[in-house]
C-alpha cells in the first residue's frame, strides 16, 4: 500500500506573502512571530498584496508596541515587551486597554501586534475591507472589545485579534464586529 504524502501547511513565505524580513531575533523566533499569519485567508490577501516588509525590532520610544506605515506597506513589532507594561492584562471585553496586553507571553504580544498592524495593511490594500469596516463602525450595536479599539482606525484592527484569539467572547460581546471580521475574512478569501 503506498504511503499518502504529507501535507504541508500553509505558511507566509519571503517573496510570496512579504518582501523582507528583518531584525533582531533569532530565526526561530521570528518564525514564531510570523506564525501568527497561517490562515488561509491572510495568506491568501497577502499573496495578492504583499507587505514589502515586516521589521522586528527594540523600539526605543515606550508605549508603542508596533505600527504599519502605508506610504512603504510596511510592519515594525517592537520586539522589547515587558510584563504589566505591554502584557499580563487579563481579557475583559470593553475594559482591557488592547488585544496585545491581553495576554501573559511575550511572543503571543508581539503575534498579537503583528496581526493588529497587518489589519491595517488590509484595510489600505482592499476597498472592499474599508467598505466592511466603514458599514460596521457606524452600527450604533458595535461594543468594541477594548478601549483602544474606540480611536479612528482602531475597531478592525482590535476586532479582527479577538476574532482569532477570543472568539467565542467577541461573537457574544460584539456581535457586529465578530459578524464585519467575518465577512472580512471572506472577501480576502475569496
Amino acid at each position: 500500500m503506498a504511503k499518502k504524502p504529507s501535507q504541508t501547511p500553509a505558511e507566509a513565505k519571503a517573496g510570496v506573502h512579504y518582501r523582507v524580513l528583518a531584525g533582531e531575533l533569532s530565526k526561530t523566533k521570528k518564525q514564531a512571530l510570523l506564525s501568527v499569519l497561517d490562515r488561509p485567508e491572510i495568506l491568501s490577501a497577502l499573496r495578492q498584496k504583499p507587505l514589502q516588509a515586516i521589521y522586528m525590532e527594540r523600539l526605543q520610544t515606550r508605549g508603542i508596541s508596533g505600527f504599519y506605515d502605508a506610504k512603504e506597506q510596511s510592519i515594525t513589532v517592537n520586539t522589547v515587551r515587558r510584563l504589566g507594561s505591554t502584557h499580563g492584562e487579563p481579557f475583559r471585553p470593553g475594559r482591557i486597554g488592547n488585544m496585545s496586553a491581553a495576554t501573559n507571553d511575550r511572543m503571543e504580544s508581539m503575534r498579537r501586534t503583528l496581526i493588529q498592524e497587518l489589519a491595517h495593511h488590509l484595510e489600505h490594500s482592499y476597498a472592499g475591507v474599508r467598505k466592511l469596516v466603514t458599514a460596521a463602525e457606524k452600527d450604533a450595536a458595535r461594543k468594541p472589545i477594548t478601549r483602544y479599539a474606540t480611536q479612528p482606525g482602531e475597531y478592525f484592527p482590535e476586532t479582527l485579534i479577538a476574532y482569532l484569539v477570543e472568539r467565542d467572547a467577541l461573537a457574544q460581546y460584539d456581535p457586529v464586529g465578530f459578524k464585519m471580521v467575518e465577512e472580512v475574512l471572506e472577501l480576502l478569501h475569496s
